[in-house]
């Protein structure tokens, strides 16, 4: 059995990933949302699983973003100040998929300029100190699971997990998981707009009011995961670029004959952002259930992302099944607008008040 433990994050990601049979469990956690998250809703989750005797094979940070490290972070804080108490920790974690932003966004200058623009006065200041602060979030993660004796990568030997060729899947437990993103050139685009960024403080640091590194530096390395089992497929895609996923699935030989790719859940990319889907997106990658975790900030979902969702199904004849976390304006929009059950899909969401929904498969 395999099932999708999609946990309230408001505005961010958290899935908890469990497979079990032959007797045994493999538990995969994959981002951890805000602080927030884990003290309402991941910490709970993960109270019961240690309970009934579970602990987690991998956690998995895909990329650092405040709704998406920051709950990781309180979880691994929480586990270091126990072992300082006679009480066992809260749960046991094996293993910590995480890129250090050393490894893979930096090329050895961007952290140098970013500390001297820290230095001057006004808007550049405040803008390094803002992007020091989110390169900083993820430093704090590989600290704690350093202090914890986690390792990190250990299906690299400690090198980034990054997709490439040859294809070459990493079995977790009972899970089969092939990373088909970031891919080098994704690291090369995210390297470029930081230095294009950098280059505009440094040229003119006084005049730049309200200029901020662009969010979807960040997000273009986020880790993708191809997850298989039991002859089940699921896509999970971080905050990454739906054109950037389709090139990398192409690279890795993963799309059929007609440029597709068919799985049993997509979690779409960047909760549901419209800038993430290319036009031709969902007719390629084809899922029976979509997931989205977003609560309506920063317009997450997108109506026009759900909408390009329904038009592509309608026009290739086939259903599905739409789970949300939240039942934000966008979500009603889209309901009001396309009724479920008549409209060729059903609607899950996530009751208030409750933990988190899953997706069996």
């Amino acid at each position: 059995m395999l099932k999708l433990r999609v946990i309230q994050a408001e505005e961010g990601d958290c899935l908890l990933l469990i497979h079990e049979g032959d007797g045994s469990a493999t538990r995969v956690l994959i981002d951890g949302g805000l602080t927030s998250t884990y003290r309402a809703h991941l910490r709970p989750v993960l109270a019961k699983l240690a309970a009934e005797g579970g602990t987690l094979d991998l956690v998995v940070l895909s990329h650092v973003d405040s709704d998406h490290v920051r709950g990781l972070n309180a979880f691994f804080a929480e586990l270091r100040d126990q072992q300082a108490e006679p009480t066992e920790p809260l749960i046991a974690v094996r293993d910590l998929w995480h890129n250090a932003f050393s490894e893979t966004d930096d090329d050895g200058t961007i952290t140098p300029r970013l500390r001297a623009l820290e230095q001057m006065a006004g808007v550049a200041s405040a803008s390094a100190v803002d992007a020091l602060s989110t390169v900083g979030e993820g430093s704090t993660l590989r600290g704690l699971a350093t202090d914890l004796r986690i390792p990190v990568n250990a299906a690299r030997k400690g090198r980034p997990i990054l997709a490439g060729k040859p294809v070459d899947p990493v079995a977790v437990g009972g899970l089969t998981v092939t990373v088909v993103g970031p891919t080098k050139a994704n690291l090369n685009a995210i390297r470029a707009e930081w230095s294009a960024w950098l280059d505009d403080l440094e040229a003119a640091p006084s005049s730049l009011a309200g200029v901020a590194l662009d969010k979807t530096a960040p997000n273009l390395s986020s880790l993708q995961l191809l997850v298989e089992a039991d002859d089940k497929r699921l896509l999970l895609t971080g905050d990454g670029r739906g054109d950037h996923l389709l090139d990398a699935l192409e690279a890795l030989g993963l799309l059929d004959g007609d440029g597709k790719i068919e799985v049993d859940v997509l979690k779409i990319p960047h909760h549901g952002s419209i800038r993430n889907v290319p036009e031709d997106f969902f007719d390629r990658v084809i899922a029976s259930t979509y997931v989205v975790s977003a609560n309506g900030r920063y317009g997450n979902p997108d109506l026009a992302t759900l909408e390009m969702l329904l038009s592509s199904a309608k026009a290739a004849g086939r259903t599905f099944e739409l789970v949300v976390t939240n039942r934000c304006a966008s979500v009603d929009a889209f309901v009001r607008a396309h009724p479920p059950g008549r409209n060729g899909y059903t609607l899950k969401a996530l009751p208030a008040g409750e933990h988190f929904i899953d997706v069996v498969l």
